[in-house]
């Protein structure tokens, strides 16, 4: 990392909510080792949705939203970095409001995934004062660095040149930096600040995320990494793929494992059994020096079972597939994923068959779908045979192409687009022909829930889920049900999610 030289410390609050973030504690890593503070203020909002289930009245009982701003007007940070996702953008935007009434010359520095994919929706916010889009890793600590203080409750100038980065000017307008490559060698990066979330809720350390590689080689159009692709392809940029060397991912899971309170390791990369000539030396490092039981992504384009072995052999006890629609033709023309069905359930049998739990997952509502696709769904499901299925509604993520297709297919309005951009997600769905559908969509959400459940016997329980699809609120079994199939088969994500849900010990 090439950065200017800086002449004192700075002081930065780091703003997050729902579970840990892998991208902020690399920020943290990155400032700390240039000498800056760092503070995290986290609100775990454990009934948001994120990760066990959406109570609003007890999300508004709970938000530590004034506390956040406490914490921000008496510690006195020379930047607010907000990590803003989709669904918690309006959320930092009321806490940032909060912060500006009372110490408006803080710099409000937003960055994240849904930053980058609508930069001019969120400039429109006077809370604003930056923007960091894309990679933050090297921006953000140049922005911090160049911010210098002025006199007391006085708002810095802020740097216009810098970037990655959008910035206001002492006249109030926006000076519209461009993005920089995509960073290569990831090695370069610092270990990352673990501590930063694990201080707060102490159980996140048990199941520790690990990221081997940044980018993914395909390109599903409801997915944030296709946006991100297209941002980076604009500069010229067409890097998809990137990984770590073995070296710096082993001493990373060594220096966690020797902590002596990590029990499962999750490999976060978007699709983590892609590169067979980096797995097969990892693999075998991991059995020798970690040891511990570990999940991951794959894609169903044909993973070999060989390979699927030695993942076994290696600890995987749980691989999740995104499979999506058992309609291959929605797959083809809304999702742009071109696998065949014969593709899924190879991939699928070879884990089964090593002994590895199968879990899929499931999108709900893709524009065009139509009810012969949704009995295709239940077909496939059922034949697959899977541990657990994950199921969601689909969400049109701003900037993503699945945005454009909703337009065009008449399901989602230019009001619906716009609403999006700004942050305004529904939970439940909300638009779409699922709207129209709500027992249909009740149903196949118990049916989804019930496939890993009941295995041979849900077939004949269909006219009981029909009858209770037409309950109102009855979309609650297929939770209820996850949780239940999650006991039997003694998913350590369920159990570490329940543990992290309840065991936050130093918030904000």
């Amino acid at each position: 990392m090439s950065l200017g030289s800086h002449t004192r410390p700075r002081r930065v609050l780091l703003v997050y909510n729902s579970n840990e973030h892998i991208g902020m504690t690399y920020l943290s890593a990155a400032l700390k080792a240039r000498g800056h503070e760092v503070r995290l203020a986290y609100d775990p909002q454990v009934f948001r949705g994120e990760p066990l289930v959406r109570v609003p009245f007890l999300v508004d009982k709970l938000d530590l939203t004034s506390k956040i701003v406490d914490l921000a007007v008496d510690w006195r940070p020379d930047v607010v970095g907000l990590g803003c996702y989709t669904d918690n953008f309006r959320w930092m935007l009321e806490l940032a409001e909060g912060i500006k009434a009372r110490a408006p010359h803080i710099p409000l520095a937003f960055g994240g995934v849904h930053v980058t994919s609508v930069p001019d929706s969120v400039a429109e916010y006077d809370q604003v004062d930056a923007l960091i889009l894309g990679e933050a890793d090297e921006a953000f600590v140049e922005f911090v660095e160049a911010v210098e203080a002025g006199p007391v409750g006085v708002a810095p100038e802020l740097p216009t040149d810098i970037r990655n980065t959008w910035v206001r000017d002492t006249d109030g307008e926006w000076v519209r930096n461009p993005i920089r490559p995509y960073i290569k060698d990831l090695d370069t990066l610092p270990l990352r600040d673990f501590e930063l979330f694990f201080n707060k809720v102490p159980p996140m350390e048990e199941n520790y995320l690990i990221m081997a590689s940044r980018g993914c080689p395909y390109a599903c159009s409801y997915c944030a990494v296709e946006m991100y692709h297209r941002s980076y392809a604009a500069i010229g940029d067409k890097t998809r793929f990137r990984r770590r060397g073995i070296d710096g991912v082993i001493e990373e899971l060594k220096i966690i494992k020797a902590r002596g309170r990590v029990k499962t390791v999750s490999f976060m990369d978007d699709v983590f059994t892609g590169d067979r000539k980096w797995l097969d030396p990892f693999l075998e490092r991991y059995k020798a020096e970690i040891g511990l039981p570990f999940w991951c992504y794959t894609y169903p384009s044909g993973l070999s079972a060989d390979l699927v072995k030695q993942l076994a052999e290696a600890g995987c006890w749980m691989m999740t597939m995104g499979v999506q629609s058992g309609s291959r033709s929605v797959r083809r023309e809304m999702m742009n994923r071109r696998e065949k069905d014969d593709y899924i359930f190879k991939t699928a049998r070879v884990i089964q068959e090593a002994g590895i739990l199968l879990s899929v997952d499931k999108i709900v509502g893709s524009p065009g779908e139509t009810s012969g696709d949704r009995e295709r769904d239940v077909d496939m499901f059922r034949n697959l045979a899977p541990d657990r299925i994950l199921t969601f509604p689909l969400t049109y993520f701003p900037g993503t192409d699945m945005v454009r297709k909703g337009l065009e297919a008449g399901e989602l309005t230019p009001e619906d687009a716009h609403a999006i951009s700004h942050g305004r997600l529904e939970q439940q769905p909300a638009l779409g022909r699922l709207k129209a559908e709500p027992v249909k969509y009740r149903k196949l959400l118990i049916q989804m829930g019930l496939i890993p459940f009941a295995r041979k016997y849900e077939p004949a329980l269909e006219p009981v889920v029909d009858r209770l699809a037409r309950i109102p609120g009855s979309e609650i079994l297929q939770p209820l049900l996850l949780a239940a199939n999650a006991v039997r088969i003694g998913d350590h994500k369920f159990n570490y999610l329940l543990k992290v849900a309840f065991g936050a010990t130093d918030v904000p």
